[in-house]
C-alpha cells in the first residue's frame, strides 16, 4: 500500500510537468496507470535538466507550489550546467548539490556559485515537502527524497561527479 501511495506521488509530479492535464483520479485500488517513483523521479529529473517538452498524462497536479519550484529548478540548473560538467560541483548523497572542488572555480566567481547551490538546494527541499504536502502525506517526504538522490545520480549526464552514502565522490 505505501508503496503504491509513493507511485501516486511520483505520478502527480509528472503529471503536473505535462501541463495540468484535467483528468479523474481514483485511488489505490482501482488506479489504472501505475509508475513507480524511479520512474517519476527519472521524469522529473529529465524535466529540470533538459529542454524536451514532456508527455501528455491523466493527471491535475496544479499545485503552484509544485509549478513555482520546477520552473526555479530548471532556471538555476542552466546556471550550475557548467559547474558540474567542470567537477567543481556534484550530486551528493542526499538528494541536494555539494560543492566538490571550489579550486576549479575562480576565486571572484566561488561566492555566486556558493548562493546558486544554495538556492537550488532550497528549490529541491521545497520540491520533496511540496510533493508529499500535495498528496497528503508529509511523512513520504523522506522517502521521496531518497528516490530522487537515486535518480539525481542514475541520470546524471557523463562525467559529473557524484557522492556515495560514505561521503566519497565518484565520477560517472
Amino acid at each position: 500500500m505505501f508503496i503504491l501511495r509513493i507511485s501516486l506521488i511520483f505520478v502527480a509530479v509528472i503529471l503536473f510537468l505535462n501541463a495540468c492535464v484535467t483528468v479523474e483520479v481514483t485511488f489505490p485500488a482501482t488506479t489504472e496507470k501505475k509508475v513507480g517513483p524511479e520512474q517519476a523521479a527519472d521524469h522529473v529529473v529529465n524535466e529540470v535538466t533538459t529542454d524536451a517538452d514532456a508527455e501528455s498524462l491523466e493527471l491535475d497536479m496544479s499545485a503552484p507550489a509544485i509549478q513555482t519550484r520546477m520552473a526555479s529548478m530548471r532556471e538555476k540548473h542552466k546556471k550550475l550546467k557548467p559547474f558540474y560538467d567542470n567537477g567543481a560541483i556534484g550530486l551528493s548523497h542526499d538528494a541536494l548539490i555539494a560543492m566538490r572542488e571550489p579550486t576549479i572555480i575562480p576565486l571572484d566567481s566561488r561566492k555566486q556559485v556558493n548562493r546558486r547551490i544554495t538556492e537550488a538546494n532550497e528549490d529541491r527541499l521545497a520540491l520533496y515537502r511540496e510533493i508529499a504536502l500535495a498528496n497528503g502525506h508529509p511523512k513520504w517526504e523522506d522517502e521521496i527524497r531518497k528516490t530522487f538522490a537515486q535518480r539525481w545520480q542514475e541520470q546524471a549526464s557523463a562525467g559529473w561527479w557524484y557522492q556515495n552514502e560514505e561521503g566519497q565522490w565518484f565520477r560517472k
